[in-house]
């Protein structure tokens, strides 16, 4: 039987600020939840897997904290609006919500929490770090394959890592000016993604921030990214010509590579700063239509391989 359920905000006088997570885990019959101003706090997990939960709304303002994985699998939830009361969001809170459309992010969050990358105990090579092999799952918005809005808030400065893997209806980001950087993985396979303005305040475009983003075509730079990391961009073959910031100090590693098809011109511009200019290896390697490079008088050095014979049975070769 369906259910629609409303929290009491007080039991004999006294306010009810929490409830057990145990109560609705799991609950495929929970359809709508009211959540009164009381409540400070949604746990872990609360209602992870409440398959036909279609809505859920506060009366008032007074929630401040959702927890990892409160509402991950929630498949048939399509909208979510944080009261501003809102200022912390854990691991994987709209994981696999494959229906949400629409959300409103808090004005008092910060972050978009990102799970940690780490080399720490992971034989052969690296992975995101919260104890789990399936760490990857957890991101704040993995997988929310019909997600086309993000009305962001105010307060935002970080998006983590992983943070909009798989989004795959997302077609444009507009990137606030409050956000400095830009996680790992963080729009990652958005198979659909078109168009991304990144906000006056970025620093830092993460390690495969875009990668893989085979419809991106335009990319506009807010002017005060430092640093562009390894990959950023990689396999973007629609993504045509853009301008760099003169604020730029790093691309790194293959942050371009692979942009095949629509790239016909680079300027690595001179930095306003006066900053040397670094490039990471095969920053454009791929670029197969690209025409003219202009290079700016801040770097200095071109990147190559190493040429070796240390270790090459019978020859030579590049040594990366």
């Amino acid at each position: 039987e369906e259910t629609t359920i409303t929290l009491p905000s007080a039991i004999d006088g006294v306010d009810i600020t929490a409830f057990d997570a145990s109560v609705f885990k799991g609950k495929d019959n929970v359809v709508r939840v009211t959540i009164p101003a009381a409540v400070k706090e949604i746990p872990a997990e609360a209602f992870l897997n409440c398959v036909n939960l279609v809505g859920v709304t506060f009366e008032g303002e007074g929630l401040t904290t959702i927890g990892k994985n409160a509402f991950k699998g929630c498949r048939n939830l399509a909208a979510f609006i944080m009261p501003n009361t809102v200022t912390t969001l854990g691991q994987g809170v709209f994981s696999g919500c494959s229906n949400l459309k629409t959300v409103t992010i808090s004005d008092g969050v910060q972050a978009l929490p990102g799970v940690e990358w780490t080399t720490v105990g992971v034989p052969g090579g690296q992975r995101y770090n919260d104890g789990l092999e399936g760490a990857i799952y957890d991101g704040l918005f993995y997988n929310c394959t019909s997600l086309e809005t993000v009305n962001w808030g105010k307060g935002l400065k970080t998006i983590g890592n992983i943070a909009f893997l798989g989004c795959s209806a997302l077609e444009k980001v507009e990137i606030p000016d409050t956000v400095t950087s830009i996680g790992y993985h963080a729009f990652y396979k958005c198979a659909n993604l078109g168009e991304v303005k990144i906000g006056a305040k970025v620093t830092t475009v993460g390690r495969w921030a875009f990668c893989g983003d085979v419809n991106l075509t335009k990319v506009t730079f807010g002017g005060a990214e430092t640093e562009i990391m390894a990959q950023a961009f990689e396999g973007c073959v629609n993504l045509q010509n853009f301008a760099l910031p003169e604020t730029i100090q790093y691309l790194r590693y293959r942050a371009f590579a692979g942009c095949s098809k629509a790239l016909t011109a680079v300027t690595i511009p001179t930095n306003k700063n006066e900053l040397e200019t670094e490039l990471g290896l095969g920053v454009f390697s791929g670029c197969t239509k690209l025409k003219t490079v202009t290079i700016g008088d801040t770097v200095k050095t071109l990147p190559g391989v190493e040429w070796t014979t240390v270790g090459v049975p019978g020859g030579q070769r590049y040594n990366d």
